[in-house]
């Protein structure tokens, strides 16, 4: 019986050697989960002259990324200002009840705010996306991201309307 204990200590120790130098040999590149995930290349923003259009594709396509449009006749605007040395995609959409206003990239969500407000968090959901809230004396105002991009979105206080009831997706 005496003789098995250091056999067994022994056998214990070689095995944990040899798991020691299996762990310092592992490569942490080859254990990467995310290397097979398939996303869709981001397009560099680059600065672009004024964009007019009634269009709901053509405006999409020049901001890169879906936007809530607003129901009957609009006039769209795409530009690309600089917001902290760094050049975005503003998009601004006027159609006959709401506006909406969007930026992307997302770090630029700031440059849309109306200045002055609130927003505090709402059970509602445009497009499957959150919404947050906040309202002056005339008017609502509904905020919602993206992956992509953020949205601002101003009702007249009389609308009242729930957003998403006069809504499309208008994906590029």
């Amino acid at each position: 019986m005496l003789r098995r204990i250091p056999a067994a200590l022994l056998a214990l120790l070689l095995m944990s050697v040899f798991y020691v130098f299996a762990v310092m040999q592992e490569n942490e590149e080859t254990k990467r989960s995310d290397a097979f995930l398939v996303k869709e290349p981001e397009a560099a923003i680059t600065r672009i002259a004024p964009f007019h259009s009634q269009d709901g594709r053509a405006l999409a396509q020049a901001f890169g990324a879906a936007f809530p449009m607003p129901e009957g006749a609009f006039t769209g605007e795409v530009t690309s200002p600089g917001h902290h040395g760094y050049a975005v995609m503003r998009l601004s959409v006027q159609g006959q009840v709401a506006r909406v206003e969007g930026v992307r990239p997302l770090s630029a969500a700031s440059s849309i705010l109306p200045s002055g407000l609130r927003f505090t968090a709402s059970e509602r959901a445009l497009f499957g996306h959150a919404i947050m809230t906040a309202s002056d004396s005339q008017t609502l105002y509904y905020a919602l991201q993206t992956d992509k991009a953020a949205f601002v979105i101003s009702l007249p206080e009389a609308a009242s309307s729930a957003p998403g009831s006069g809504f499309a997706l208008q994906e590029p």
